[in-house]
């Protein structure tokens, strides 16, 4: 079934601190989300948690993993039992880490491992099987060949961290024709766009009108993904530069409370308490969820447990500390220590979107929009209020923000020509040579080859940083004869600089692309001068403007199609 005859689409936002999921039926204007998931009250999303029995079973996601583990700690059955939280930052690479492999795997809470298939592929079989209950509810006699399903990602994320999303979603039961991709940031501002624009106060309206330019900022819990757009005459996006961002999200400011609470308990009471009284400890990071949210001071039902292990001496310094005050079983955390919480997290990030906006590119940006989970800190709204020129900038945040990303990508499902074209994000090219020039090449690169001397290594250019690049195109291309006649192996490489370098030692492997040649027929055989015994000239065309990176490959001169792979892994 091609893509745009599915009868739904199904979003899937997998997020590192919660996650959800949303569906719409095509030609429906109502994007349904569910509203209680197992083990909660009232919420449209659940946590990012997965939980594997001792032999690495799947036992239960979200809520019901957390409570399931506390449970078990509480009776001191957990060990052996696999909890993995806040797991999707492990898909997020720095250049210092090492680089992703299929192999790869993650650690749970007590050290154990799992390979980081199995812990994703199940985390999203959860969430696929629910929607599809949901689904089933809804319409009783829809089939899952009826479903197009699309999973987000954060837009600053390597290729092959999201080669290993699709791999896990392979894992999960949904098959490669029916899955797409979208980026976090892009979904959000299709659904802000199409949100205000659909507004009946006409102030609203004019906020995404064609011409405006606009910088998203997607406070995850893991990451910050910034995009910037321009709206098009036909309601289109353009992106206006690359994503960027970085692990600034809201979780860095639950590690910075529980640093606060290991200050003022001591680390060694405070990690007794962690791992002694799982259940207590849930309690209380989910309390912090709630009141992160808030403004200025805020108060915390502090565990019975915890009091009793710090003793009545260190309660007493606690009472008198100039960071908290403590009242009967309540922590009150004041304005200032609230903001040292928070500083070091938001501070990364308005430093970050405060250089963005001084590119040549969005000096016409006019509207700054917060949508994520963490853009419900009010700390983080009146931050940003207070640095941005509110003259020259319109601050907006959508209602339940948190949802944004999530219906979004529903309404890229049902039409993905909304995003219009991307910028590259990076500069690919492969390792070439030319002849070598004492006075300008290196002599470490200095090879005979093919008659002559050589320098290797230089960095031939497909397609620079900041171009922009639309989907179902072709953005780059390359021509050259294959080294032998079965098969070739191009050897791709990346740059983040916005300069291009000379050599491939100053960039990163990207990854390669396999050429499966296509034997030719008898018929196309005879047709060859008899007389050529030359491997076949390639002609291998990128695809660098959708999601995932895909390539097509033909034989110059016939037209010979040719089995093309590309592995970032």
């Amino acid at each position: 079934m091609s893509r745009d005859k599915h009868m739904v689409v199904a979003a899937i936002d997998f997020g590192s601190t919660y996650s959800g999921y949303a569906f719409q039926f095509r030609g429906s204007d109502k994007i349904c989300t569910v509203s209680n998931f197992h083990g909660s009250t009232v919420t449209y999303k659940t946590p990012t948690v997965i939980l594997f029995d001792k032999d690495k079973n799947f036992n239960s996601f979200g809520y019901q993993a957390e409570n399931k583990y506390a449970e078990l700690a509480e009776e001191e059955k957990n060990v052996g039992w696999r909890n993995f939280r806040c797991f999707k930052m492990e898909l997020y690479r720095s250049k210092e880490q090492r680089k992703l492999r299929v192999t790869s795997k993650l650690k749970d809470d007590q050290g154990q491992t799992m390979d980081i298939i199995d812990v994703f592929g199940g985390a999203i079989k959860f969430l696929r099987e629910e929607l599809l209950k949901t689904l089933k509810a809804n319409a009783p006699r829809f089939e899952e060949n009826d479903v197009k399903w699309l999973i987000t990602v954060p837009a600053i994320w390597e290729d092959a961290a999201k080669q290993i999303m699709v791999l896990a979603a392979e894992k999960a039961g949904i098959a490669r024709e029916h899955l797409q991709l979208v980026y976090e940031p892009e979904a959000a501002a299709i659904f802000c766009k199409n949100e205000y624009s659909t507004a009946v106060d006409s102030r609203q309206k004019d906020i995404f009108k064609p011409g405006s330019n606009f910088i998203l900022v997607d406070l995850g819990g893991g990451t910050v993904d910034i995009t910037a757009h321009k709206v098009n005459d036909d309601g289109t996006l353009d992106a206006l530069v690359p994503p960027s961002g970085g692990p600034w999200g809201g979780h860095n400011v639950n590690k910075k409370l529980f640093e606060l609470l290991e200050d003022l308990f001591g680390a060694d009471v405070f990690r007794k308490f962690s791992a002694e009284e799982k259940d207590e400890q849930l309690e209380l990071e989910r309390s912090f969820e709630v009141k992160k949210r808030q403004d200025g001071q805020f108060s915390i039902k502090l565990p019975a447990r915890l009091i009793e292990l710090a003793g009545e001496t260190k309660m007493k310094e606690i009472k008198h500390s100039q960071k908290v005050s403590f009242r009967k079983d309540k922590l009150f955390v004041d304005a200032t220590a609230v903001l040292d919480i928070f500083k070091e997290t938001i501070e990364h990030t308005i430093v970050h979107v405060s250089e963005i906006l001084q590119k040549t590119d969005l000096q016409n940006v006019s509207t700054i929009v917060l949508v994520g989970g963490f853009a419900e800190s009010k700390v983080l709204q009146q931050e940003v209020k207070s640095r941005f020129n509110p003259k020259k900038y319109l601050l907006v945040i959508p209602q339940a923000p948190e949802l944004a990303v999530l219906k979004g990508a529903a309404l890229y499902g049902l039409d993905e020509s909304l995003i219009r074209s991307h910028r590259m994000p990076y500069t690919v090219g492969i390792d070439a040579a030319v002849e070598f020039d004492e006075g300008q090449h290196p002599a470490k690169l200095r090879h005979f080859q093919n008659g002559s001397f050589k320098c290797t290594g230089i960095f031939k250019v497909f397609i620079e940083r900041g171009t922009q690049i639309q989907p179902n195109t072709a953005s780059a291309e390359h021509k050259f004869r294959a080294p032998n006649p079965e098969e070739a192996v191009i050897e791709l490489y990346k740059s983040d600089r916005d300069d291009i370098p000379t050599y491939t030692e100053d960039c990163r492997r990207l990854g390669k692309v396999k050429l499966i040649l296509i034997a030719p027929t008898q018929a196309d055989q005879t047709k060859k001068d008899v007389s050529t015994t030359e491997n076949p000239m390639i002609n291998v065309q990128m695809y660098f403007g959708d999601t995932l990176v895909t390539v097509k490959a033909e034989e110059v001169g016939t037209n010979n199609s040719i089995v093309a792979e590309i592995n970032f892994l």
